[in-house]
């Protein structure tokens, strides 16, 4: 007589085989939403870069790549969703050899859903500005919405040093601090 079916032990078995396959993966399932969230970040320091790349051009093309200081209230068609008033700091753009200034109203300007004010899909938050021997640092942290950590989850924008003696200067660098 034959049995149809598995025993008690082949079952237990498979159990405990399946238990041990969901424990080692389960980290890796879980960690699936900081993965996400570092996408993210990645995915928009490429659009900054890009909007960094346009303006550069634009202002390429008018000779103005060179200018230590070119503001949108000096030269109002060059972006259009930039203000032209220099009192005005939360929409004028500001740009440095070229490359936006780091503030609160350059980038916000020209990259969609970036913005200054709190609760918005990307904040720019924690402007700082460092004087150093002859120029300065500045720099901005963009985090997505619901993340304000600023020793992580964020993109480091910085304008690095104005070297007044030298007149040298460094493109901005974009740093992505990652999520845990």
């Amino acid at each position: 007589m034959k049995k149809n079916g598995f025993t008690l032990i082949e079952l237990v078995v498979v159990i405990v085989i399946l238990g041990i396959l969901a424990v080692s993966a389960a980290p890796r399932f879980l960690n699936l939403q900081v993965d996400a969230r570092n996408a993210t970040l990645h995915a928009m320091k490429g659009t900054i870069n890009g909007a960094m790349g346009i303006a550069y051009g634009k202002l390429a093309i008018q000779g103005l790549e060179n200018e230590s200081r070119v503001s949108s209230a000096d030269y109002p068609d060059l972006f259009s969703k930039c203000g032209t008033d220099e009192g005005d700091i939360s929409n004028l753009c500001v740009f440095r050899y070229g490359y936006p200034a780091a503030d609160w109203g350059t980038l916000p300007a020209l990259v969609t859903n970036l913005s200054a004010v709190e609760g918005s899909d990307w904040f720019i938050h924690d402007q700082n500005t460092v004087s150093v021997s002859g120029g300065f640092m500045s720099s901005i942290k963009i985090s997505p919405k619901g993340f304000r950590d600023t020793t992580k989850c964020h993109i480091l924008y910085e304008n690095w040093l104005v070297l007044v003696d030298t007149a040298m200067y460094s493109p901005p660098k974009l740093t992505v601090v990652p999520c845990d």
